[in-house]
Formats: structure tokens, C-alpha cells, sequence
């Protein structure tokens, strides 16, 4: 039979060291484990509703010149460019003093109506602007009273008539900076909403009220406003191998 040796009675003092320095270690191990789950969690950036960094913030509006007046040499160039509606009454193109600290000219349209309106329009070669906001321009009009409107076109017209623009007063003579958007281009006639793939030209009109004669408005910088750059989409097509030519034997 195995021999059981018992201890000598007394106080187990040698095993309460191992017994306690394990338990620190144990919870050294978790009070450090906490620590580190709480630094990360606030390592974390705090979700927020709605808000947005500095690299997030959004892009500025892009804009591009829709009539560029600085870009014409004199009043001849400028007619040049523009075409009178045959069916309207008479009209003169000429180059003036900018509406604006900052512009050199401005464009100033004089009008005879005939038919109970005049204007004129030029082609546009860059018609493609999906992404469009808004038209920006500044406006003088030496003729208050007057239905004045610019006028898109894409094989239908589309019309913003001044009057009915927010923040334009048709009493006033002074320079005046409006924003149009592109929603107040409504059809000329009927329903439809303008294609901003395929705008074709651009006109200015004045239609006839309270019986006057005659009248003048001075336009300038007249620009595109986008969300942003738009990009024309490029078209390619598949090459065809030439056929080989059997030489003869």
C-alpha cells in the first residue's frame, strides 16, 4: 500500500503567492484587453447623420461659356454670328460696355417690330449637355415692359420668357444677374421637355406689349451651369480586314 504523507499542520503561505500572482495576471490579461477594445472603438470616427468631411464635400457647379462676348472683334463679327428671324421685325447686334466689374463687352440687341416681334439666333456647335442646371447671365433692359425670352432650341423651341424668371424686375433699367433654370424652358407650343443631348441653337426674342415700336436689351455673360464637366460619350467602330488578293499563277 502507497504511503500518504500529510504535511506538517502550519499556514500554506508558499502556495498563496503562485495562487495571487496568477490571478493578477489574469486580470492584468483582461484589464488590458479592455483597454485596447476601448482605444479602438475610439479610434473609430463617430457615425453622424447627414454630415460630410472636407473630402467629401461637394464638387462646385461647372460652368462653360454660352455666349462668349469678349470673343467677337466688333460689331460686324458679331452680326456675323447671328442670324435675324425673316418673319419678325428689324434687328442690330452691337458691342458694349460689360454689365459687370470684370467684363470688357456686352451684347446689346436693338429691335423694329414687325408681326408683333423680333429676334435673332445662331447655331450651336457643343449642344450636348446632359447634367444641365441652369443658365447664368446678366441682363439690362432698356426697354422695361417688354416680353423678352431666350429661346433653346432642338428641333422643337423651348422658352424662358424674363418676366416670369425668380428675381428679375421688368420695371428696372439696371443691370441685373439672373439664374434660369433649365426646368423655365418650357415648349413654345405644345408638351415635350428640351433634349440636353441634342440642343441645336440658341436665339433672343422680344415680343411686342403696350404697343411700343421699338426697344433694346443688353445681354452678357450668358453661361451653362452643370453639376458637372459633361463628358461626350466617344464612338468607335469595328475595323474590317481588307480581303487578301489571290495573286495570280
Amino acid at each position: 500500500m502507497r504511503r500518504t504523507t500529510v504535511p506538517p499542520p502550519g499556514p500554506t503561505r508558499r502556495r498563496r503567492p503562485r495562487a495571487a500572482a496568477l490571478a493578477s495576471l489574469v486580470a492584468v490579461g483582461a484589464l488590458a484587453a479592455s483597454t485596447l477594445g476601448g482605444t479602438a472603438a475610439a479610434a473609430r470616427p463617430a457615425a453622424t447623420d447627414g454630415a460630410t468631411t472636407s473630402a467629401e464635400s461637394p464638387a462646385a457647379p461647372y460652368t462653360r461659356a454660352l455666349e462668349d462676348v469678349e470673343g467677337y472683334a466688333d460689331d460686324a463679327a458679331l452680326s456675323a454670328a447671328y442670324s435675324r428671324n425673316a418673319n419678325g421685325g428689324a434687328t442690330a447686334l452691337h458691342l458694349v460696355d460689360g454689365l459687370h466689374e470684370g467684363s470688357t463687352h456686352a451684347l446689346r440687341l436693338d429691335y423694329t417690330y414687325a408681326s408683333g416681334y423680333a429676334g435673332v439666333s445662331r447655331p450651336l456647335a457643343d449642344g450636348y449637355w446632359p447634367g444641365l442646371q441652369a443658365i447664368d447671365l446678366w441682363v439690362q433692359d432698356l426697354t422695361p415692359g417688354q416680353d423678352v425670352l431666350l429661346q433653346l432650341n432642338d428641333g422643337a423651341s423651348y422658352e424662358a420668357h424674363l418676366s416670369k424668371v425668380a428675381g428679375f424686375d421688368p420695371t428696372s433699367t439696371a443691370p441685373q444677374h439672373l439664374t434660369i433654370p433649365v426646368a423655365d424652358f418650357a415648349p413654345k407650343s405644345g408638351s415635350g421637355t428640351l433634349d440636353l443631348k441634342g440642343v441645336t441653337s440658341f436665339a433672343v426674342y422680344a415680343n411686342q406689349a403696350a404697343g411700343v415700336p421699338t426697344g433694346s436689351v443688353v445681354l452678357d455673360d450668358l453661361s451653362l451651369v452643370f453639376d458637372q464637366e459633361p463628358v461626350v460619350p466617344t464612338v468607335t467602330f469595328p475595323t474590317t480586314a481588307s480581303p487578301r488578293t489571290r495573286c495570280p499563277t
